[in-house]
């Protein structure tokens, strides 16, 4: 017998990408992995927006290892972002900060704690955006987090966080663009059409 008692209606599990701009937000995970090409750890930090519509992920690199032409590791840069993350979320100074950074032996341990620090807690985020190709040959813009001063507490009245589109936004070269539609990066954006 059919019958449609347990039935549902399918739903969108896809979250819309948060846009380049100033946005008020929270981390909403913190986890751990590994490059798949060059088998480099990293963080990856989600950032959802205050509404729950529309989310971010971000990844920070850990290694140490300085490469060839390089003065810095990806750990020298990104434990720098990981702090303002810190910062932010928890309306910190840099040494108070600072003074509240875990130690940690492995990357695993380190996602665990800084999870503790920030996940829940809203603060403001700058995204940038890069304009791309998709597979389909569409122009669209992917976000990720911006770098420098990219993110504040969200406590204070006035933002200090400056976006320009025409600065913030990385446009492709004219003869790289093509003329087709244009629009914003979305995890569905890329999936082979069924």
């Amino acid at each position: 017998m059919f019958d449609f008692q347990n039935a549902e209606l399918n739903k969108n599990s896809y979250k819309e990408t948060i846009k380049p701009g100033i946005h008020v937000v929270k981390i909403t995970n913190v986890t751990n992995g590994v490059s798949a090409q060059k088998q480099a750890p990293f963080l990856e930090f989600t950032a959802e927006s205050v509404d729950g519509s529309a989310e971010l992920k971000q990844q920070y690199y850990l290694s140490t290892t300085v490469n060839p032409g390089k003065q810095k590791s990806a750990w020298d840069i990104s434990k720098n972002a990981i702090l303002s993350l810190v910062a932010a979320s928890n309306s910190l100074d840099e040494e108070t900060a600072k003074s509240k950074m875990p130690s940690a032996k492995s990357a695993e341990e380190l996602a665990q704690k800084l999870a503790m620090l920030i996940i829940g807690k809203e603060f403001r985020l700058k995204v940038n955006g890069e304009e791309k190709i998709s597979q389909k040959g569409t122009k669209y813009v992917a976000s990720n987090f911006a770098n420098g001063v990219f993110c504040e507490s969200s406590k204070s009245a006035e933002t200090k966080l400056v976006f320009s589109a025409d600065k913030n936004i990385k446009k492709l070269p004219i003869d790289a663009a093509p003329q087709v539609q244009e629009g914003f990066s979305s995890p569905a954006d890329d999936l082979p059409a069924f």
